[in-house]
């Protein structure tokens, strides 16, 4: 027998060809046959002890140990034909609910693609085909099918094509197991800082290797780095400050016990009150020569800019806060400066390296996808 229709099929190669027999399907399904055989011990052990006569036991007894011969020499009675209802029953119902789960979860695999592709607007063939990829990358990284066509969908909101999303889902993977997030958050954090910088997808092995070595040398996730970059990154972007300078800072920052998100609000407060100058900040600007902040900010990079500053106010506390307008402003540069220079800057090496040369994510990833737990659940 057959299950056709479009309703089970759906277009042509996704997500099962058409004309396949419910038993090609069936056993494409791993760990099927164990799943059957479990079920009938159980009908057969229980229909037979519940019929209060010793097949139960002798029949359980032949089950575990694999020795039937015995087992048949004792005869057959009511007990019998009521353990071989049972095992025959609880097999049955192994077969539905796998024929079912794979039913069910086809179902809403295609329906989460024909919500990505209200947006992607892709042919059925094109459609089918990202299906297919999907899936793929769902058994390589060990990631639910759900997980990745949300991320999926983030991705084409966020202005991904649909023809590169699958490769920035895939960093996006890699990044989430490694640097403890979920794929949806890695998508969000490598989606703004896509957009922010103004980046091209195919850059989003490099971005991942940035944060990867934030979240390396930081006491930071990726969790909480897509949890706060949304509030520093426009900023830092308009004003020239790199990914490489901003992922360095936030590993500075949080291994000093400061959190991402007053990492992200501390930059932002450092970067504006540069951009805006007070009374203050301008008289000390004076003593940079013609040039101002903001040009230090876009030519030099923040910790540079601020370094100037506390050099032009003489190290002065005081003056120094007044000009910067606020404690959070103020907190940056100390982190960035003075006695934690040498710190950030090597830091800010190791960003720059991890955008070159890369292998900082996968080196994440490998370590953590050799735990039991991805074993099992890329199987």
């Amino acid at each position: 027998m057959m299950i056709r229709g479009p309703e089970l099929l759906g277009p042509e190669g996704f997500p099962f060809a058409p004309q396949r027999s419910l038993g090609d399907i069936f056993w494409e399904f791993r760990g099927t046959s164990d799943k059957l055989i479990a079920d009938a011990k159980a009908g057969g052990t229980k229909a037979g002890e519940a019929a209060g006569t010793d097949f139960g036991s002798r029949f359980k007894a032949a089950l575990m140990k694999g020795d039937f011969a015995s087992f048949i020499k004792g005869g057959f009675g009511l007990g019998a034909g009521l353990a071989v209802f049972g095992a025959v029953t609880g097999a049955l119902k192994g077969v539905a609910d796998v024929i079912g789960d794979t039913i069910g979860a086809a179902t809403e695999f295609q329906a989460a693609l024909a919500t990505i592709n209200t947006v992607a607007d892709l042919s059925d063939r094109e459609l089918a085909a990202l299906g297919e990829e999907v899936q793929a990358l769902s058994i390589q990284m060990g990631k639910p099918s759900k997980e990745l066509t949300d991320g999926l969908y983030d991705l084409v909101s966020a202005g991904i094509s649909a023809e590169d999303a699958v490769g920035v889902l895939r960093d996006s993977a890699i990044l989430a197991t490694g640097a403890l997030s979920t794929t949806g958050e890695a998508v969000d954090l490598l989606t703004t800082t896509i957009n922010a910088w103004g980046l091209e997808a195919s850059d989003s092995t490099h971005v991942m290797d940035v944060w990867a070595q934030a979240v390396a040398a930081g006491k930071v996730t990726a969790a909480e780095l897509a949890g706060s970059i949304a509030q520093v990154a426009p900023i830092a972007a308009a004003t020239g400050v790199s990914i490489e300078e901003v992922g360095a800072a936030y590993a500075v920052m949080t291994a000093q016990g400061v959190s991402a998100s007053q990492v992200s609000t501390q930059l932002a407060a450092a970067i504006t009150a540069l951009l805006k100058p007070n009374v203050e900040l301008l008289a000390l600007q004076k003593e940079l020569g013609g040039t101002t902040f903001e040009q230090m900010l876009a030519s030099d990079g923040l910790a540079a800019t601020l370094q100037a500053l506390s050099d032009a106010a003489g190290g002065n506390t005081q003056a120094i806060t007044k000009a910067l307008g606020s404690t959070e402003a103020y907190r940056a540069m100390l982190m960035l400066t003075g006695a934690n220079t040498e710190t950030f800057t090597a830091s800010l090496d190791d960003m720059n390296t991890a955008w070159k040369e890369g292998g900082v994510a996968m080196g994440q990833y490998e370590k953590r996808a050799d735990t039991l737990e991805n074993r099992q659940a890329r199987h």
